[in-house]
This record gives structure tokens, C-alpha cells and sequence, in this order.
């Protein structure tokens, strides 16, 4: 069972591939443990069952090692072997970026293990740094606790450090004045709510992707466009139209008619 989590930890980190059998030796049962809930995690995302059905088969957690190309054919619906690689890419990345692993990653550079991808998960905020955003938070209108969220451009490309950096404002006294000037940002006139970047929304994956390939990088260029214009686009369908009209509706926007 320890070779399969090593297997998967030299995966999500790129590690030689020698090292799967080294870290076998002394993995502690508390490592897998921390592995087995980012995998359960993985079921929060869109795939994600079918992330956490690859990652499981693939490594031989608790089931047999399986090819890609067999798990492909056994999913519910059939997709090819290609399909298959690309869905577990994203469960890896998706595994690294969740802050239960950081301990993981801590123990793995004191056993002077290191890997460029271990920053994925060091650049994340750390427990104790949540834990003490939740207490300051939990007070605030909703506004306000939509505004000290987790920065909405925290992706799985782009893991964003706004939690810590919120944590030292309000070590520092300055909360207040942040709180301020961040509604004042969000009462602002319609040219800044127009000039606000796509890609600082918390978008699904394939909204995302449909609004990026259109060309509409900023709200002020998506609401020129009709429901049927953008229907038009490939991938894009009506849960994506109704995800579009929630987030404009948040602005007090709205697409053309």
C-alpha cells in the first residue's frame, strides 16, 4: 500500500522515479492519511469523481494498478486513452494545490527531497492563516465576507497568496481602511466595474475557457455580447449563460438584449 502513495507523491511533485521506493520506507501512516483527504477532495470539483476514479486505479490505491487505456474503457461513459492522461494531469495539479498536503511537502524537503512543483503547495496559505481569516471574517456582511474571500483569480493555474497577505493587514491594524476601500471598489461607478478582468472571477472551467477562446477578457467587453451570440460559441451551453447573468447581476450588469 506505501509504494502506491509513494508512486503518487512521485507523481505530484515530479520525483525521480527511483525515489518511489526510498519514500515507501518511510512514509508515516499520518502522510497517507493527509493523501487519502485531498483525494476524497478531489470529488468537490467538476470530474471529479472521475479524477479521484484515475488516480485510485492508476496508482493502486485500493484497487489493483490499472493502464490508462483500461480505465478509459471502464469509466461509465468510454473516453480514449488521451482523455484519460489529461483528466489525471489536472487530479495531480488539483492534489498539489490542496493546503491538507503542505505538512507532506514540509517533511519531504527536511528528507532533502525537492522539486520546482513544491511550490504549488508552499505558496498556498497555511491552516493556522485560514483558521485566523475564518475568526475575522465570520462577522462581516455578506458583501463584506464576499470581499475578504479567497481571492476569486485563485486557480488551478494561479495559486493565490491574497489570504496571507489579508492576515498581515490585519496583524498591522489595517482592516478597517482596506474594508473601506475595497467596498468603495465594489460600489464603484459602471467604467470600473466595466474595466474588471474576466479572469478575476471565480469561473467553472468551461465558462472560463469558452469567455478566454471568445476573445472577452474584461466585463465591460462581455456585456456588448447577446445570450445568443455567446450560445453561438462552441462548449458554451445554458449553465454557463446562467453562471454569465449571476456574476454580471452581482455588478448590476447585464448582457445586451
Amino acid at each position: 500500500m506505501k509504494l502506491s502513495y509513494a508512486a503518487l507523491i512521485v507523481a505530484m511533485y515530479d520525483l525521480a522515479p527511483g525515489e518511489k521506493n526510498a519514500l515507501a520506507e518511510i512514509i508515516t501512516d499520518e502522510h497517507i492519511e493527509l493523501l487519502d483527504q485531498a483525494i476524497n477532495k478531489l470529488s468537490t470539483w467538476t470530474s471529479g469523481e472521475r479524477m479521484t476514479t484515475i488516480i485510485c486505479r492508476y496508482y493502486g490505491i485500493g484497487y489493483d494498478e490499472t493502464t490508462l487505456e483500461v480505465i478509459g474503457k471502464e469509466l461509465p461513459s468510454s473516453i480514449g486513452i488521451e482523455r484519460v492522461r489529461q483528466i489525471r494531469q489536472k487530479a495531480l495539479r488539483f492534489l498539489r494545490e490542496n493546503i491538507g498536503v503542505r505538512p507532506l511537502v514540509e517533511w519531504l524537503i527536511v528528507n532533502h527531497y525537492s522539486s520546482s512543483w513544491m511550490n504549488d503547495t508552499l505558496s498556498l496559505p497555511t491552516v493556522e492563516q485560514l483558521d485566523a481569516l475564518k475568526v475575522w471574517t465570520k462577522t462581516f456582511s455578506t458583501v463584506e465576507a464576499f470581499l475578504l474571500a479567497c481571492s476569486p483569480d485563485c486557480s488551478s493555474e494561479h495559486s493565490c497568496p491574497t489570504c496571507r497577505a489579508k492576515l498581515l493587514l490585519a496583524q498591522a491594524g489595517l482592516e478597517k481602511e482596506i474594508l473601506g476601500l475595497a467596498q468603495e471598489w465594489y460600489k464603484g461607478s459602471d467604467d470600473d466595474r466595466d474595466s474588471i478582468l474576466i479572469n478575476t472571477l471565480n469561473w467553472s472551467i468551461r465558462t472560463r475557457n469558452c469567455l478566454r477562446h471568445e476573445g472577452i477578457h474584461t466585463l465591460g467587453v462581455l456585456v456588448q455580447k447577446s445570450e445568443p451570440e455567446l450560445l453561438r460559441s462552441p462548449n458554451l451551453g445554458r449553465k454557463s449563460i446562467n453562471e454569465i447573468k449571476e456574476h454580471l447581476e452581482k455588478f448590476g450588469l447585464s448582457l445586451r438584449s
